[in-house]
C-alpha cells in the first residue's frame, strides 16, 4: 500500500514539474535569457544581432516555434543585411521519430522581411555563361 502512494507522489511530481517546465519555456523571461544567450554566441563567431522575441513549443506538428526574430548583419560601410521574420518553426517528422531518427521534417518562415543592400557594381553580363543555363 505504501509502494502505491510514493509511486502515484512520484508520478504526480514528475508530471506537475514537466507541465510546469513546458509553461516556463514559453514565457518571456525565458525568451529573453535565450536571447540574450544566442545574440553573445551570434556577435562572437559571426558578428550578426539575432533577437528572438518569444519561443512556443507546438503540439501538432510537434516542434519548436520562434516568433519575431531579428538578424542584421553589416559586412561594410554599403553592404548590410536585416531580415525580421515573424515566426520560424522547425518541425519534426512523426514518422522518423517512430524509427528512432530525430531530424526536421519542415521549417517554416511567416509573416517576414528580408532586406540585402549591396553595392552598385558598374560592370555589364555581356553574355550568360552556357554552364550556368
Amino acid at each position: 500500500m505504501r509502494f502505491k502512494s510514493v509511486l502515484g507522489a512520484f508520478i504526480f511530481i514528475l508530471l506537475a514539474s514537466s507541465i510546469a517546465f513546458l509553461v516556463f519555456i514559453q514565457t518571456k523571461s525565458f525568451g529573453g535569457l535565450v536571447t540574450k544567450i544566442v545574440t553573445d554566441i551570434s556577435q562572437k563567431k559571426f558578428q550578426t544581432k539575432v533577437k528572438i522575441k518569444s519561443f512556443s513549443l507546438s503540439v501538432f506538428p510537434p516542434g519548436l516555434e520562434l516568433n519575431r526574430v531579428s538578424v542584421k548583419k553589416k559586412f561594410s560601410d554599403v553592404e548590410n543585411f536585416e531580415a525580421e521574420l515573424g515566426k520560424i518553426g522547425f518541425y519534426i517528422s512523426l514518422i522518423e521519430v517512430e524509427e528512432k531518427k530525430l531530424t526536421f521534417g519542415e521549417i517554416r518562415i511567416a509573416d517576414s522581411q528580408i532586406s540585402y543592400i549591396f553595392p552598385k557594381k558598374d560592370e555589364e553580363m555581356k553574355e550568360i555563361d552556357r554552364k550556368i543555363i
